[in-house]
């Protein structure tokens, strides 16, 4: 079992849950961090800590063993936050397993940079039935006493950022496709045409954010993984996957097949 360790550069004291997420790491810490203060050959004295429940425990035992490869997360910021590191071990880099949230989502699998399958969340999927996307996520409910129902709330706040990712790319796939509400009517075109209105920035940002749904893991770590090293198009797959593009693409394929779909 190998989960990403951290370091804290000239650091003394322990190394709570709290005190991480002031340090801009409560993404990285699902549990109360266990840590421990060392002398590292590479990076000196300072503070050692991970999630225990996804790192062996002798990761800390054998602190500063030369199998451990490192990378800078964050710089210092006077007395507020010590210079932090990230790292892991070079003979058993973090899996998929290893960091999956105890919250994760459910989503389609997409194959990164680094060879392996990462489940990227549904946020929008497709309703057949509607001919239209609805959300995935959890939602309230709210009731209208002009149609005396109820109906959709807004989505959790806890999945806002999601949503917002979600719904801001389906946006920019409906422009770019030219396509209305009966999708399956229209000529669905590849996500690469979307360079015009999505940056490359933005496109791996919003990959890297919505995969952080589902795992622990930032940018950082992303890069530390190479999750878009051999191809940095891939953000937009995942982005795909955020709105079950794969899902329509199947329906449109079957429809195809079967002589059904619209014309």
């Amino acid at each position: 079992m190998a989960g990403f360790l951290y370091f804290a550069k000239g650091w003394r004291q322990p190394v709570t849950r709290r005190l991480a997420e002031e340090w801009g790491l409560g993404y990285a810490c699902e549990n109360e961090p266990v840590d421990a203060e060392c002398n590292h050959p590479e990076l000196g004295r300072g503070r050692l800590f991970t999630d225990l429940k996804r790192q062996d425990a002798r990761a800390l035992i054998a602190r500063g063993r030369p199998r451990q490869v490192w990378s800078l997360h964050s710089p210092a910021t006077g007395d507020t936050r010590p210079e932090l590191h990230v790292g892991c071990w070079s003979d058993a880099p973090p899996q998929p397993s290893n960091l999956l949230r105890s919250t994760a989502l459910p989503g389609h699998e997409v194959e990164l940079g680094d060879g392996l399958g990462w489940v990227a969340p549904v946020a929008l999927q497709w309703d057949a039935a509607l001919s239209a996307h609805t959300a995935a996520l959890p939602r309230g409910a709210v009731y209208d006493p002009v149609a005396a129902q109820w109906g959709p709330g807004k989505v959790d706040p806890r999945y806002e950022p999601l949503w917002q990712i979600a719904t801001r790319f389906d946006e920019w796939m409906r422009r770019e496709n030219q396509r209305g509400r009966d999708a399956l009517g229209e000529q669905l075109g590849p996500a690469e045409e979307l360079e015009v209105t999505l940056s490359k920035a933005e496109a791996l940002s919003d990959a890297t954010a919505a995969l952080g749904f589902n795992y622990l893991a930032g940018p950082v770590e992303a890069s530390v993984l190479g999750w878009f090293a051999r191809d940095s198009q891939v953000a937009l797959r995942v982005l795909e996957a955020v709105v079950d593009w794969p899902s329509l693409l199947a329906m449109v394929k079957k429809k195809e097949a079967t002589g059904t779909g619209g014309g």
